[in-house]
Order: C-alpha cells, then structure tokens, then sequence
C-alpha cells in the first residue's frame, strides 16, 4: 500500500501543462490533503488557506466531484480543466496524474476511517 500510495506522489514530469515549474510537490500534496479533507481528516502540518493558492476553483470542483460522485464526471468537466480561460493550464497527462493522486489519497482516507471503526469497537469490548 505505502508503494502504490507514494508513487503518483513522486511522479512528477517537470510541470503543470506548459508550464515547467521546479517543484509540483505543493500541488500534489495540496490535491491529497484536499481530498483527505472531504473525508473529515485534517493533517495538523499542512496551512489549509494555502489550497486556494495551488488548487484552482475547477480543480477542487473535479476533485470533489471524483471523491464523492464518480459517476457525474463528464466530458464538460475535463474541458474545464484544460481551458485556459478558466484558469487552468492541465492537459491530459496531469489530468490522469491528478485523478491517481485523488484516488490513493481517497483510498488511505478510507483506510484510516476503517482503523478508527476498529480501534473504537476495541476499546468498547
């Protein structure tokens, strides 16, 4: 699980789009403490005010709308995404990326709730 959780984490193809950027780390980690939000999980680390500065407003709406309504996912929500005018530079490959990213942190969210269930059905027995 570490392995699979950590490798679209370290992909990284020297950019956003176009745009050839040093460092996407910020990005990728704003993405997974995102989606780790939607799930009530908060890390203490990471400054939450700093996700409107790396996510665009159609990034955290397609994040969202991955987590928790797969099935709504459209060909209008990819062309959001990979329109200039809306504020977003993605092409495909960073399209794909996010989504890998989306659904491991989703599935470590999952993971963590599924702990705790046990944790606490332990500690009531």
């Amino acid at each position: 699980i570490s392995q699979d959780y950590q490798d679209p984490l370290d992909f990284s193809t020297g950019g956003i789009g176009n745009i050839r950027v040093h460092n996407t780390a910020p990005i990728k980690m704003a993405m997974l403490f995102y989606v780790h939000r939607l799930y009530r999980y908060a890390h203490d680390s990471f400054d939450y005010s700093k996700t409107n500065q790396y996510l665009t407003l159609q990034m955290k709406v397609f994040l969202k709308k991955l987590v928790c309504f797969p099935t709504r996912i459209s060909r209008c929500d990819f062309a959001r995404l990979t329109a200039p005018e809306h504020g977003c530079v993605l092409n495909f490959p960073d399209v794909v990326h996010m989504t890998m990213i989306c659904f491991q942190a989703q599935r470590v969210a999952k993971l963590i709730w599924v702990t705790r269930a046990l944790n606490d059905m332990n500690a009531k027995a």
